[in-house]
């Protein structure tokens, strides 16, 4: 298994560049991501940060849904929902971005979007 930070790592010698936006979806091992990609994450030109957060996967994976949006919001991002699925069953999901508030400057398209941010207090399980 490879580490998210290595992975980008390796992108960014290729190319010279940035990383500007990546998708985050590994069932369950989201938190485990993240947290090897801190530096990344904090890093002042930051990914904006496409992602699934599925409660019941986060379980299988030892963390949960308020772990993981807590760990984003001490980056300094806060997470937009944009889909959510599985309302009235056991497994709901949101597909989301998780988006800090300079990334507004980078990506005149969430300038646009009329999302409010989820409250990372609601724990969102």
């Amino acid at each position: 298994m490879k580490r998210l930070a290595d992975e980008l790592s390796q992108i960014r010698e290729c190319n010279s560049g940035s990383v500007d936006v990546i998708k985050v979806d590994i069932e369950g091992a989201e938190l485990m991501a993240l947290r090897g990609a801190r530096a990344l994450l904090s890093a002042e030109e930051s990914p904006v940060i496409v992602m699934e957060v599925n409660p019941r996967a986060l379980a299988f994976g030892g963390s949960d849904a308020g772990e993981l949006l807590g760990l984003l919001a001490s980056y300094g991002y806060d997470f937009f929902p944009v889909a959510t699925y599985g309302q009235n069953t056991l497994n709901p999901w949101i597909n989301g971005v998780a988006a800090k508030p300079a990334h507004r400057d980078r990506f005149p398209v969430l300038r646009e979007w009329d999302l409010k941010p989820m409250d990372v207090a609601r724990r969102a399980s």
